[in-house]
């Protein structure tokens, strides 16, 4: 029995779509952000993904080449992740990158429990833009439901006449789980 080519086309059309569907990664809440901010660290985008009690992913774009000198603690800068656990209104968790040495990390520390966990060294995905995991059944997380925003702040760029802000998602918060 032979296929005639136009079956043969429609065949090969289907499993390169099943293919392209299944290299599809994990569902990811992401936001991009205003252009508001004339600092050096400006954020662009943001993406959280995960799970209760599973990794969460969460990954920072800024709008230039960002640069482990610029968040140095001798600066007056910071890139941080802060995670409320239940929408209460308070951060439950706090990430902050910081660079040490050359080389840069990822602190986490709960806000009401004191707890400081050992650093993260973030990846890159490419030159502005850093992703870091870490496992989200920490003491902090104990409701059903988590939310993160990420902010940035630069009291040092000559741009910036006050300290310029930055926040993503503009408003609200992304739904971790």
């Amino acid at each position: 029995m032979t296929i005639s080519l136009s079956r043969q086309l429609a065949l090969l059309l289907a499993l390169m779509t099943l293919v392209a569907l299944w290299a599809v990664p994990t569902p990811a809440i992401s936001s991009t952000a205003r252009q508001d901010s004339q600092g050096k660290i400006q954020i662009l985008f943001v993406k959280a993904s995960g799970s209760r009690n599973g990794i969460g992913r969460f990954e920072i774009g800024t709008e230039k080449r960002l640069r482990c000198r610029y968040l140095r603690p001798s600066k007056d800068r910071s890139l941080k992740w802060s995670f409320d656990d239940g929408r209460d209104g308070d951060f439950d968790l706090v990430g902050k990158f910081l660079c040490t040495k050359g080389h840069l990390l990822f602190l986490l520390r709960g806000t009401q429990t004191r707890n400081m966990y050992e650093p993260i060294q973030p990846k890159r995905a490419n030159r502005r833009s850093l992703v870091v995991r870490f496992t989200l059944d920490l003491a902090e997380f104990k409701a059903s439901h988590l939310w993160a925003v990420a902010k940035s702040r630069d009291g040092q760029s000559s741009a910036c006449t006050k300290p310029c802000r930055d926040r993503a998602p503009d408003s609200g918060y992304l739904h971790v789980y």
